[in-house]
């Protein structure tokens, strides 16, 4: 495990416990202010934070890799853990997050 997430990015889902399954106690939370990117990348520097997006659109529900550049809706549906943050080679600033 790293920094409480799982260390595998292929983990697949099981509704039964498996060998090696962790389990991951949260002690709290705060909360990042709205359009607020430094405290939001100070945040995900510490811990993964949960956030809300739109997962309604086709282009998100056939996204398989990469940054996702496509245009973002504004119907907040659906919840995911930002794990981090980075650059591109191209100097494209990017959120990463798990599904």
């Amino acid at each position: 495990m790293l920094g409480g997430l799982l260390d595998s990015p292929l983990k697949r889902y099981s509704r039964w416990k498996q060998e090696g399954d962790e389990t991951i106690l949260i002690y709290g939370h705060e909360d990042v202010p709205v359009n607020d990117e430094d405290t939001l990348m100070k945040a995900v520097a510490n811990q993964p934070v949960s956030v809300a997006i739109d997962a309604g659109g086709s282009d998100l529900q056939f996204y398989s890799q990469g940054v996702f550049t496509e245009k973002c809706g504004t119907e907040l549906n659906h919840g995911v853990p930002m794990v981090g943050y980075d650059t591109s080679e191209t100097r494209l600033k990017y959120w990463i997050m798990k599904n």
